[in-house]
């Protein structure tokens, strides 16, 4: 399982690693600036990546069982 993640500015898809280790909940990443163009992520921004991070993260875990 990675330790990072990447979100991607809507602006200007400039994409931002993410240490997951700071990371607890949405709160902890909103606002955060693009460190390319400067536009906050807002929590829909957060939001809409976290479901499609969490869905990479599982299957990364599921890949990982042995049956």
């Amino acid at each position: 399982m990675s330790d990072t993640t990447l979100f991607a500015c809507p602006k200007c898809g400039h994409q931002t690693l993410i240490p997951l280790s700071e990371v607890k909940t949405n709160k902890d990443l909103i606002p955060f600036p693009c460190r390319n163009c400067g536009r906050l992520f807002t929590d829909h921004d957060v939001r809409s990546q976290s479901g499609e991070i969490a869905e990479k993260l599982l299957r990364e875990a599921i890949g990982k069982l042995k049956f």
